[in-house]
């Protein structure tokens, strides 16, 4: 097995896992013959790599902390919830602790976490996906360091909700700071993303400091001295 992008999907190619949409459901089954004519489809749903099953890779074996599914289900939950902070809604759902909840329990039975993080990409393109990989990753150092679980979960929030205040950063800035191309100016305008999500948050009552202080201080160095 091994991962693929979309742009480099060729015809008959057999597709390893399962490819879910973002309500969780299955749109292409492990086993199905890859098409040339997949790859818009899957482009605009949001996937930029899959993987497959080849002569290459028959040997391989790489096993996600959480499934796909997962993933997909988690992502249409932080679009909502971000959207319902940003036009000052009510908040959190129920849904956001339920997905949190999810993860939680599927890293603490997982007793190969901490060298099975394969599927982690640390510096993901989009948004939603990088909330996920970041919480999955915290997690895991959590449970290492034996937080408890209701720290855990606090952990977890501050993770998912860490970049908010990006949503209120001009997208070209978000853009161009992912390619390194920032003026001074700029680059002032983007560190306000963590004082913005905090002031998104600060009013709810129901996530806790330690949530908020993650979302406020995840670009700090331990001296507080620069911006990460």
């Amino acid at each position: 097995m091994r991962k693929i992008s979309i742009s480099q999907i060729k015809d008959g190619q057999i597709l390893a896992k399962p490819i879910y949409d973002a309500s969780g459901r299955l749109l292409l089954s492990k086993g199905t013959k890859l098409k040339p004519g997949y790859k818009m489809r899957l482009t605009n749903i949001g996937l930029f790599s899959v993987f497959i099953d080849d002569e290459f890779s028959k040997d391989i074996q790489m096993d996600e902390i959480i499934s796909e599914q997962t993933r997909e289900e988690t992502k249409a939950v932080l679009k909502s919830e971000f959207t319902k902070f940003i036009s000052k809604q009510s908040y959190p759902s129920k849904e956001i602790y339920t997905v949190v909840n999810n993860i939680i329990d599927i890293i603490l039975s997982r007793e190969d976490v901490m060298v099975n993080i394969c599927d982690i990409k640390s510096k993901d393109k989009y948004l939603y996906e990088h909330s996920i990989n970041v919480c999955v990753l915290s997690l895991i150092l959590g449970v290492y360091l034996k937080y408890p679980e209701n720290r855990l979960k606090e952990l977890a929030i501050g993770a998912l909700l860490h970049d908010i205040g990006k949503l209120l950063t001009p997208k070209d800035i978000v853009e161009r700071f992912r390619n390194g191309n920032l003026s001074k100016e700029e680059f002032e305008i983007f560190k306000s993303h963590t004082i913005d999500g905090y002031e998104i948050i600060n009013q709810k009552e129901d996530i806790s400091y330690i949530s908020k202080a993650i979302i406020l201080m995840h670009h700090e160095h331990f001296d507080v001295q620069d911006f990460l």
